[in-house]
């Protein structure tokens, strides 16, 4: 474990010689690791070594200083383990995160997540981010029902205005009904009630169209019978006509 050097009451930097104190701006060995026991004992000792014998530091405010130290340490450990475990939470998830060389947020499924020098990274898209880059966390279940309620309305987008509406349309229409039809409730709250109200309006216009055509199929059979058996009369009625000639 690291310790700092004491020098005249002041701590210093052993590496670049007593004229460099260790500040926790300026030097990489502060800032990459945690001041321990050894160091704090160290602390303590050049205090008492240095402090005014007029005025001596009592026993207690030594005792509260180790206290509150081990304290401060304990919340530092307590602080690991949790980002430790949220670090560990987010495999599977779907996550924004900042990618600084693209300049914009990724979006993607955390693969793994990897530890360097006490550091956690997540994997996203085949990339190691740090966990401070994390931006967004999204559940599956909401990512699911605002891509389908996105892709709803881009479909319903596409179709055209009931003025414009045609029976060509119908299947169409009929497959973007069935997909809002198959969405849970969950996910039709991310959808615009204008989109939904469209939707609707289209779908009944063009059960209209449908029962229309299939009147017009309905009188045409009956037109076709109909001519079929004017037909057939005529027919009779010219057999019988000759019939008589041929007997008088």
């Amino acid at each position: 474990m690291p310790t700092a050097e004491i020098k005249n009451g002041v701590v210093v930097n052993s590496k670049n010689g007593p004229e460099s104190k260790i500040t926790s701006s300026k030097s990489k060995e502060v800032t990459q690791n945690k001041l321990g026991y050894d160091a704090f004992l160290k602390l303590l000792c050049a205090e008492m070594q240095y402090q005014d014998p007029l005025e001596p530091t009592s026993n207690t405010e030594y005792v509260a200083q180790l206290a509150t130290f081990s304290q401060l340490e304990a919340m530092l450990s307590m602080q690991d383990t949790t980002t430790t475990n949220m670090a560990n939470s987010l495999v599977g998830k779907i996550v924004d995160v900042e990618d600084e060389d693209l300049g914009k947020l990724v979006e993607g499924v955390v693969d793994y997540v990897k530890y360097i020098d006490g550091k956690a990274y997540v994997s996203v898209e085949n990339k190691l981010y740090e966990i401070d880059k994390v931006k967004e966390v999204i559940d599956s279940t909401y990512y699911e029902a605002t891509c389908l309620a996105d892709a709803l309305t881009q479909k319903v987008a596409s179709l055209p205005s009931k003025e414009n509406l045609t029976p060509s349309y119908k299947n169409t229409i009929n497959d973007v009904y069935k997909m809002y039809d198959s969405m849970s409730m969950y996910a039709r709250t991310f959808v615009d009630k204008s989109v939904i109200e469209k939707l609707v309006e289209l779908k009944e216009l063009a059960d209209k169209f449908n029962t229309n055509v299939e009147g017009e199929q309905e009188n045409n059979k009956v037109e076709e019978t109909n001519e079929t058996n004017q037909t057939s009369n005529n027919e009779n009625q010219t057999g019988e006509s000759t019939d008589n000639s041929t007997g008088e």
